[in-house]
């Protein structure tokens, strides 16, 4: 989308990726072009995209970001017909053997559904008396930046439209709840209905399953807890996954898989979250 802040008409050349084509946009005028991206996006893995701008050889920009598709299904979904997305990136590297997983995404008309499935030598979570710290565990951290918005920004981390969500298993590993750390602007999502940040959320279900190898997390998050996200094609966020690594009671989370690049969190980095695209499973 193209503003024009001047009080004449726009009149000139925009190149995108070594593509030139004339354009205009009128005075105090914003004009939307659509552009094929570099790569096709695909539901089995991230595809890297970046999009070269110059607008009259003057103006430049890049607009670089990885995105992937989540297809849509209806009622429960079955995960063995889901494609399984490994990670890739992570922070303080560890054997595979010892650390390492893949998950999957899906749509329907009324949630969004995440798993992951975790290889992991040694499964340790403790219960904290303050729930937010419960993070410093084996645990599974979600963001979304609701209006995708993050990369067009001057300024970095999080905005009023960004949630942060966890999942905790119990200390035996047998259950999992869903804490909400950060939530958007009431105004953006249930208004004075809203419930707050900081808390467990009983209608976002979860589970959480130990198996021979590691674990496995599976949440549903209801639509009205995912607003102003529209879960209909078409629809695209920033979203990412965060998932940690303690093994003992000394010391913090040694290890991580994350959905950012390598090397760098999650948390309050909505800049560096992959896209995810809505479509409809074909």
């Amino acid at each position: 989308e193209l503003g024009n802040l001047l009080s004449r008409d726009f009149r000139g050349e925009m190149t995108v990726n070594g593509k030139t084509e004339k354009i205009e946009v009128p005075s105090n005028g914003k004009k939307a072009i659509d552009e094929k991206l570099p790569g096709i996006l695909r539901y089995d893995r991230m595809v890297s995209q970046k999009v070269d701008v110059t607008i009259d050889r003057k103006m430049r920009g890049t607009l670089a970001f990885e995105g992937i598709l989540c297809g849509r299904i209806s009622g429960a979904p079955d995960w063995s017909r889901i494609p399984e997305v490994p990670f890739v990136n992570r922070i303080k590297p560890v054997s595979p053997a010892d650390f390492s997983g893949s998950y999957q995404i899906a749509w329907s008309d009324s949630a969004l559904h995440i798993r992951v499935k975790i290889t992991d030598d040694r499964f340790f979570h403790e219960e904290f008396p303050a729930p937010e710290k419960r993070w410093n565990n084996d645990s599974l951290q979600i963001f979304f930046d609701t209006l995708l918005n993050a990369r067009l920004k001057k300024t970095r981390g999080y905005d009023n439209d960004d949630y942060e969500y966890a999942v905790f298993p119990n200390a035996a590993g047998t259950s999992a709840r869903v804490w909400r750390s950060l939530q958007p602007d009431i105004q953006l999502t249930l208004g004075t209905t809203a419930p707050r940040s900081k808390a467990f959320e009983p209608e976002i279900p979860a589970k959480f399953m130990r198996t021979d190898t590691g674990y496995v997390y599976e949440v549903t998050f209801p639509a009205k807890y995912l607003l102003p996200i529209r879960l209909t094609k078409g629809s695209a966020f920033g979203f990412s996954l965060f998932v940690n690594d303690r093994d003992n009671t000394a010391g913090r989370v040694k290890s991580a898989l994350t959905l950012t690049p390598d090397g760098t969190p999650s948390y309050n980095t909505p800049h560096l979250w992959p896209v995810i695209l809505l479509w409809d499973g074909k």
